[in-house]
């Protein structure tokens, strides 16, 4: 890990003057993005407007703080270790929906699973393979 906000393992994930703290006692983080690159299968998401990402920090009994990021509208939360890792994780649910629900023909979901869709349609313009 080069920095605690820019990059993991060497990686990129976020710029760090896009994270910001939402009060002085530093336990809220705010994220406007754009666009997500998801490196793991090489894909950029392109979202329709800025999407505000919260990230909370909270106290663990197992660790010392868990960092918490969810999304309601699109059935995503994450509890992780690091702001990194809350980042990271935050981006492979964002993708797990996107390849799950957008496509996918209303016949073969459920009444939860249409509404998942047609959130992630709504949130997301474009999705662009890229290569290393």
């Amino acid at each position: 890990m080069n920095s605690l906000y820019g990059y993991y393992n060497g990686e990129n994930i976020i710029p760090v003057n896009l994270i910001t703290p939402i009060s002085k006692s530093g336990n809220n983080y705010e994220i406007t993005v754009k666009s997500i690159d998801y490196n793991y299968n090489k894909t950029r998401y392109i979202f329709n407007e800025p999407y505000k990402l919260i990230i909370r920090k909270k106290k663990g009994n197992d660790v010392p703080f868990w960092y918490c990021a969810e999304d309601e509208s699109l059935g995503i939360n994450v509890m992780e270790e690091s702001l990194e890792e809350a980042i990271k994780s935050f981006y492979s649910d964002i993708d797990f929906v996107w390849n799950r629900y957008a496509n996918a023909k209303n016949e073969t979901l459920g009444k939860r699973a249409i509404m998942l869709k047609n959130n992630i349609n709504k949130l997301i313009k474009e999705a662009k393979s890229y290569d290393a």
